[in-house]
């Protein structure tokens, strides 16, 4: 048995706990989540007494997502899932926590149906438990109506020119025309390259008042269109190769997103 670890583990039945739950509480979101999941374990060991029942709307797991772009294939519509969700909240039977994540979050704040939850989380921003510059912005009025559990922050990495014509969307858009014989990244389709350049260059896009600025963004599409052809951009669903947790890097520049828990930390 030498080099290998040996564990003692000892279950028992214990009788104070009741087999079924006497308090359930129902999260709702209309696509999977392991956050929700760990957040979930997390909780029942420390409440036994209480069943969670997570519901998730759409049960299609099997495909793989390109961050920003929806699953092409679904035969189901978000607007599907929302009304049936409505129905249920209009007769009073909805969810004790919702997952907001592409549900119609101005129109449920305005007709009542979140709950403030500022006096839990408030005390928990001014204690710097929560990350104030990205807490604050889910404060109006007093109110807290929803509040992430967590962000992304995107990394880019590759070579030094690559990642300094990075610094603008032109730049990088002539650096991929400039630099032919080793690509720019891996091959990706059109919406997906689309849908991670947004994510970097949002906010000359999309102003402080969530308007579009449509000077910037025609050049966002033009600056897109140079990419797309100089690295072929497929027409078909390809996920993009910028994904450094899977042990991928192909051609000058790729792009590691940062997860961080909000919430959950």
């Amino acid at each position: 048995m030498e080099g290998k670890q040996i564990y003692l583990k000892h279950y028992w039945f214990d009788k104070s706990v009741s087999s079924i739950p006497a308090k359930e509480l129902t999260i709702f979101a209309l696509n999977d989540s392991n956050t929700i999941r760990q957040a979930i374990v997390a909780y029942q060991k420390q409440n036994p007494d209480i069943y969670i029942n997570f519901r998730v709307a759409n049960n299609n797991q099997n495909v793989i997502y390109t961050y920003g772009v929806k699953n092409p294939n679904e035969t189901l519509s978000i607007s599907d899932y929302v009304e049936a969700l409505n129905t249920e909240l209009l007769a009073g039977k909805g969810a004790d926590i919702l997952i907001l994540d592409g549900l119609p979050i101005e129109s449920y704040i305005e007709k009542g149906v979140l709950e403030d939850m500022e006096d839990v989380l408030l005390p928990q921003i001014e204690a710097d438990v929560l990350m104030k510059n990205i807490a604050e912005n889910y404060v109006k009025d007093g109110k807290i109506y929803t509040m992430p559990l967590r962000f992304r922050v995107p990394i880019i990495y590759g070579s030094s020119e690559a990642v300094n014509a990075s610094k603008s969307l032109e730049d990088l858009a002539r650096f991929s025309e400039e630099n032919t014989e080793v690509p720019l990244f891996g091959k990706c389709d059109y919406r997906s390259l689309s849908a991670w350049m947004l994510l970097l260059n949002y906010g000359d896009v999309i102003n402080a008042n969530g308007e579009i600025n449509e000077e910037n963004f025609e050049r966002f599409l033009q600056n897109i269109s140079k990419i797309a052809q100089n690295i072929q951009a497929a027409g078909d669903i390809k996920p993009m190769v910028m994904n450094s947790s899977q042990g991928i890097y192909v051609g000058h520049w790729a792009m590691l997103v940062f997860e961080q828990q909000l919430l959950l930390r």
